[in-house]
């Protein structure tokens, strides 16, 4: 009758929900934004100004939007209409 882990330690229950939540999340933020309005990579290339090799390095590598510079993530938010944190993954 009660939920799993209820009595389960904390530890416990956050390493099965980062378990669920990596084995879920399996594109990047950017990637599911872009994809949410159905733009390609060359065509948000072309709009931000940023090349598509680096676009698609940030949607292959999750960490990586982190430690992009701050001009390149606004770029990206401004086009596809969210804001910026909607897009590091954190």
């Amino acid at each position: 009758m009660y939920p799993t882990h209820h009595e389960a330690d904390e530890e416990r229950f956050v390493e099965t929900m980062e378990y669920i939540y990596h084995k879920r999340h399996t594109k990047s933020y950017l990637q599911q934004m872009r994809e949410n309005i159905g733009m390609g990579t060359d065509e948000l290339s072309e709009q931000t100004g940023i090349p598509e090799q680096v676009i698609a390095g940030l949607e292959m590598d999750f960490t990586k939007i982190n430690a992009t510079d701050t001009i390149t993530v606004f770029r990206l938010s401004r086009v596809l209409g969210c804001s910026m944190e909607m897009l590091m993954e954190i």
